[in-house]
């Protein structure tokens, strides 16, 4: 009698160690990337200290009238627009460091005449804006540990209210107008991470009776430069720790699924020779073919159809871990089921 072959799988135990090891690499990856942060930020150490002063400071020089004896006024003050000339400008930057240093540094002066008016929302919003140079820009690189900037520039204010006032009669509606003119410097040192930019603001207004200039106050910068020594920790050695350990886990995974595959071929062979242990005879070699014909069997139920109808017995060959086979001798012919790991899932 035929007896029922149940197909009842467990878990695969592959599917159980990718799901560990994946796990297991993440863990990996998130302990070195954790580990790398806390590195970085245990190797700052302090390099350099440094101290920026920068100023803007400037003079009213009038035309002559009848009315101011000097020629120029000092700042902070308010002017009849009437009688201002020029406005003369000095920028003083120093920059002192506690050692010497190879730094870059660049710096020019803009001025941007400005035009604004109010909508329905009360912002202010820009009608126009241009932009001319005053102080072109410089670039120096030295090795010192002081930056000392003097520069002197001037503004003629006739000509940009002239400007404005030519601007206002084309476009005649309600605005305000200013003049802004800007300081900008760039400090770069690679070596010690100095990046540095600043800048200092002047606006003079235009279009108005009485000028008062609004001016940036003067600005003292203190650093501790501080160099960052984990370089050598860097995210590279995250990515080869990472890869390092994939392809441990994928050779531990194909090692895994071999022993998983054959450990499963021999489980189902064991069980077929327990079911079946009346219909199969378990040898040790094969007889000699003798001119019979080889017929390859697909399934273990066809092999058992053919004991039960032919009344041989199967015999049954452990020729290695990797490959089984079942055979039925007849007077004419072979009926010969070949099991290895690649098709144990098929033929039983």
């Amino acid at each position: 009698m035929k007896k029922k072959l149940f197909k009842i799988r467990p878990i695969s135990k592959l599917i159980i160690y990718i799901t560990v090891f994946l796990v297991f690499c993440g863990i990996i990856s998130f302990i070195c990337y954790d580990v790398i942060l806390k590195m970085k930020s245990d190797k700052n150490t302090f390099v350099m200290n440094y101290t920026d002063n920068t100023s803007l400071t400037y003079k009213v020089c009038l035309h002559d009238n009848p009315y101011y004896l000097q020629e120029c006024m000092d700042m902070d003050k308010v002017y009849p627009h009437s009688i201002i000339n020029k406005i003369k400008y000095n920028i003083s930057n120093h920059l002192k460091a506690s050692k010497n240093m190879q730094v870059t540094y660049t710096y020019q002066v803009v001025a941007n005449l400005i035009s604004e008016t109010k909508l329905r929302n009360n912002l202010q919003n820009e009608l126009w804006n241009k932009e001319f140079i005053l102080v072109p820009k410089t670039s120096k690189t030295i090795t010192s540990n002081r930056i000392d900037i003097d520069q002197d520039f001037e503004i003629d204010y006739n000509y940009y209210e002239k400007l404005m006032e030519d601007y206002k009669h084309t476009f005649p509606v309600e605005m305000e107008a200013y003049l802004k003119i800007e300081y900008r410097l760039n400090l770069d040192n690679d070596k010690e991470n100095i990046h540095e930019k600043q800048s200092l603001n002047s606006y003079i207004p235009m279009l108005k009776p009485i000028v008062k200039i609004k001016n940036s106050d003067p600005r003292e910068v203190n650093r501790n430069i501080y160099a960052d020594k984990s370089n050598i920790f860097n995210y590279s050695y995250l990515f080869v720790i990472t890869s390092f350990l994939s392809i441990i886990n994928i050779l531990i995974l194909i090692r895994c699924s071999r022993i998983n595959i054959a450990v499963n071929l021999d489980a189902k062979v064991n069980k077929l020779l327990k079911l079946y242990e009346q219909s199969i005879i378990i040898v040790s070699e094969l007889p000699s073919k003798n001119g019979l014909e080889v017929v390859d069997i697909k399934k273990f139920s066809d092999l058992i159809d053919l004991e039960q109808s032919l009344k041989i017995p199967i015999m049954f060959l452990n020729k290695s871990d990797e490959l089984k086979v079942f055979a039925i001798f007849s007077d004419k012919y072979i009926y010969r089921l070949i099991i290895t790991r690649r098709n144990v899932g098929i033929v039983i």
